[in-house]
């Protein structure tokens, strides 16, 4: 579609900064929402998880399409006029995604989806499609070999791996928040979130290291300073994910990628950290366990 014809409603610039209240991330405003999400999401996946590597694909898939779908609208909005500028938006997290492809590649049952999302990204970066099509055939290549990924390290490290990655990340941004809320006076990137602080993403790194370092020894079956330091590595990167996805939100004027997760907003604002991060974890995982 082209960007003539996208009718999509925008919001003021002011109106799509979180509040001062929300020092980190999306903030914790809307603390009852967040609850109810979480009290009907986290068993669901806890129990996908814990299960079976394929309950968890399952899982993953249907939160990869919310994220692709929500991904494709921010993509197909940033204002370029001719072409998707892919590398000033996106492309860390196509560097990523990539990497997942990379480390994933000796499982066979992988073989088939990553020719797939090649040939999407040929066919996107070609200009041989709608630019609707092309943000599309981006974000598949870019969510796909992903939550594949995060599959692959379920399938064979097992479900602690796969904790520690949504535990770090989760719980990172929490700490970051809460820290940055009474210690935080420096900003972090003011141009693309003017709410995050220099202490709170310290803060975050600190509380991601501790809980590496506490389910190192108790069920990865790694040494604690090990751990510690893959989940700081892990938190970094992740950290670095969400400035990705608060750049393009920030291009879009908008303030959450979209609304299927009531109190925290889209999909695609609980997995941009993950779409960093998982590379490292798989590597990680592959190393380790």
């Amino acid at each position: 579609m082209d960007l003539a014809l996208d009718t999509t409603e925008e919001v003021n610039p002011s109106e799509a900064t979180p509040t001062p209240g929300s020092t980190e991330g999306h903030g914790f405003g809307d603390l009852a929402g967040r609850v109810r999400s979480a009290a009907i999401a986290l068993p669901i996946l806890i129990a996908a998880v814990a299960w079976h590597p394929t309950s968890f694909l399952a899982v993953m898939a249907a939160a990869a399409a919310f994220a692709a779908l929500e991904l494709t609208d921010l993509l197909r909005a940033q204002r370029a006029p001719q072409q998707l500028h892919v590398p000033q938006s996106a492309g860390p997290w196509a560097v990523g995604a990539a990497a997942a492809c990379a480390v994933t590649v000796g499982a066979g049952a992988l073989a088939g989806p990553m020719v797939g999302v090649g040939i999407a990204v040929v066919c996107a970066l070609a200009g041989l499609a709608s630019r609707r099509l092309r943000a599309a055939a981006i974000a598949v290549a870019i969510v796909a070999p992903l939550a594949l990924a995060l599959w692959w390290v379920r399938a064979e490290a097992g479900p602690w791996w796969i904790a520690l990655a949504f535990a770090t990340t989760w719980v990172g941004d929490a700490g970051a928040y809460f820290v940055g809320k009474r210690f935080g006076r420096r900003k972090l990137a003011p141009t693309i979130s003017p709410n995050k602080t220099v202490e709170g993403a310290l803060g975050g790194l600190a509380v991601a290291a501790l809980l590496g370092a506490l389910l190192g020894p108790l069920v990865l079956n790694v040494d604690w300073p090990v751990a510690g330091g893959v989940a700081l590595v892990l938190g970094a990167v992740g950290q670095a994910g969400d400035l990705i996805e608060s750049s393009l939100k920030r291009r879009r004027n908008v303030k959450d990628s979209g609304t299927s997760i009531p109190g925290y907003g889209g999909m695609l604002d609980k997995m941009d950290s993950l779409f960093v991060s998982t590379p490292v974890l798989a590597l990680a995982a592959f190393w380790l366990s």
